[in-house]
C-alpha cells in the first residue's frame, strides 16, 4: 500500500508539473503572438468601433427585427398549428438567453423581470403579424421590403453575437482560468434556441416532416457559435491584442457581412466549410441518422431533412 500511495503521489506531482509547464509555454506563446500582432490590429480599432452601426439603434428596434426574422423562419412549418408555432418560435427566438439564464442560476430574473414584458409582447405581436395578418398582408410586405428584411436579419445576428460575447466575458470574470467553460456557454448562447425547439419538436415528429435535430446533425447554428466563441476568446483573453468591445465589433462585422450576403445573394457558409475541415483533420465522419443514412446531405452535407429522405424512398 505504501508503494501504491507513493506511486500515486509521484503521478500527481508529474501531472501538476506538466500542467504548469504547458500553461507557462502557452502563456509565453500567447504573449509573443499578441505583441507581434498588436501593432497590426491597433489602427483598426477605431474604424471597427465606428462601423458598429447597429449599436446605435435602440434595443427595442433590434428586438423587433429579431422577432420578425425568427417568426418568418418558423412560419413555414408551424403556421397551421398556432399554439405550437407561438411557443416554439418564442423558444427559438430567445432560447439562448433562457438556457444561459439557467446556467447562471438566474431564470427568475429573465422570465419575471421587467425586460420580459418587452420581449414577450414584441414576440407575440410579430408572430401574429407574420402568420395571421388579414390577407397575409404583412408577410407579403415583409418579403417585398428587402431593405427592412435585411435589417431584421442583421438585428438577429447582432443580438446573437453580442449575447455570445457577453456571456463569455461574464464566464471568464467568474472563472478566469477555465477556457472550456466560456466556449461551452458561448455555444449554448448562440444555439440554445435550436436545442430547445428541437427537444420540443420531438413531440411532433409523428405529425411533421422536419430537419434532423441539431445535436445529431450540427448545422451553422452550432458551428458559427463555436467560431464566434473561439475567436473572441483568442483575441481578447488568449492573445490579448484587443479589448472586448473591439473584438465584438470585429466579430459582428464579419457575421453581418455574411448575413447581408445571404439575404441579397447567396449563403457563404464559410463556417460550415471550416467544420468540414475540422472533421477531416480529426477523422470524424459525417453525422448520419437512420432516416438519412445513404442519402446525400444538403448544404454543407450536414443538414439533411427528413422530408427529403421520405421522397427518395
Amino acid at each position: 500500500m505504501a508503494t501504491l500511495q507513493a506511486a500515486i503521489e509521484w503521478l500527481d506531482g508529474l501531472t501538476a508539473s506538466a500542467t504548469d509547464y504547458v500553461g507557462e509555454v502557452a502563456q509565453n506563446v500567447n504573449t509573443t503572438a499578441g505583441e507581434a500582432l498588436a501593432p497590426l490590429v491597433l489602427p483598426l480599432q477605431e474604424p471597427l468601433l465606428q462601423s458598429n452601426v447597429l449599436s446605435k439603434f435602440p434595443l427595442y428596434m433590434l428586438v423587433l427585427g429579431h422577432c420578425l426574422f425568427m417568426a418568418n423562419l418558423f412560419r413555414a412549418v408551424y403556421r397551421p398549428f398556432w399554439l405550437a408555432g407561438l411557443v416554439l418560435s418564442f423558444f427559438g427566438t430567445f432560447g439562448g438567453g433562457i438556457l444561459t439564464a439557467y446556467l447562471w442560476a438566474t431564470p427568475t430574473t429573465l422570465v419575471f423581470g421587467s425586460a420580459s414584458n418587452m420581449f414577450v409582447s414584441t414576440h407575440v405581436v410579430c408572430w401574429w403579424l407574420m402568420n395571421y395578418s388579414p390577407g397575409d398582408f404583412f408577410h407579403k410586405l415583409f418579403n417585398l421590403a428587402i431593405p427592412f428584411k435585411v435589417f431584421c436579419a442583421c438585428a438577429s445576428t447582432y443580438l446573437r453575437v453580442n449575447l455570445i460575447i457577453d456571456n463569455i466575458d461574464a464566464c471568464l470574470s467568474k472563472f478566469p482560468d477555465n477556457f472550456w467553460a466560456p466556449i461551452f456557454i458561448g455555444i449554448v448562447s448562440g444555439s440554445g434556441g435550436k436545442y430547445i425547439s428541437d427537444a420540443a419538436q420531438l413531440l411532433f415528429m409523428p405529425f411533421l416532416e422536419r430537419p434532423a435535430p441539431e445535436l445529431l446533425v450540427p448545422t451553422a447554428a452550432t458551428v458559427s457559435a463555436f467560431v464566434i466563441a473561439s475567436a473572441h476568446l483568442i483575441l481578447v483573453h488568449g492573445l490579448a491584442i484587443v479589448p472586448s468591445e473591439v473584438s465584438a465589433a470585429l466579430v459582428v462585422s464579419v457575421f453581418l457581412a455574411e448575413t447581408v450576403t445571404a439575404q441579397l445573394f447567396m449563403p457563404l457558409n464559410w463556417t460550415t466549410t471550416l467544420y468540414r475541415y475540422f472533421r477531416f483533420v480529426l477523422n470524424i465522419p459525417t453525422p448520419e441518422t437512420p432516416a438519412t443514412r445513404g442519402v446525400k446531405l444538403e448544404g454543407d452535407k450536414n443538414t439533411p431533412a427528413v422530408s427529403d429522405t421520405r421522397k427518395r424512398k
